[in-house]
């Protein structure tokens, strides 16, 4: 079970404090990109229901690699001792088994992205083209 920055009431927490960020710079007349995971329905709905309110639209970028790439690029990241983010190993195991996947009922439109790749930023070109 997650604990510290990961247990349900803070990832909850910063989802909301996410919304309303974007909330903002919405009804201020700016595009907003919320970077998070969005691995449970329940988050991708509260952002979906707060697109439809303001009148906008709504992209899901779903960026995947191979479980072995995640676990090395992760592992390299906190080798470095210059990561940001805390995310460890046991969190990106953890999250792999709560991820819940973006289902067709969603409703969602959806742009794939293949983080495979060696560049910094693998398809971001492609990405927004198809953002249009």
């Amino acid at each position: 079970m997650a604990q510290g920055l990961y247990a349900r009431e803070m990832t909850r927490q910063v989802y909301a404090h996410l919304a309303s960020c974007a909330e903002g710079a919405l009804t201020g007349g700016y595009t907003a990109i919320v970077d998070a995971t969005f691995a449970r329905h329940e988050d991708r709905a509260h952002f979906k229901r707060l697109a439809s309110h303001l009148g906008v639209e709504l992209s899901l970028i779903n960026c995947h690699a191979p479980m072995d790439l995640l676990r090395a690029r992760v592992a390299q990241r906190h080798g470095a001792g210059r990561d940001a983010s805390e995310a460890d190993l046991a969190v990106l195991k953890w999250q792999a088994t709560q991820r819940e996947p973006v289902r067709e009922e969603e409703g969602l439109k959806t742009i794939e992205v293949d983080m495979s790749a060696s560049e910094p930023t693998p398809g971001l070109a492609d990405v927004v083209a198809r953002l249009g």
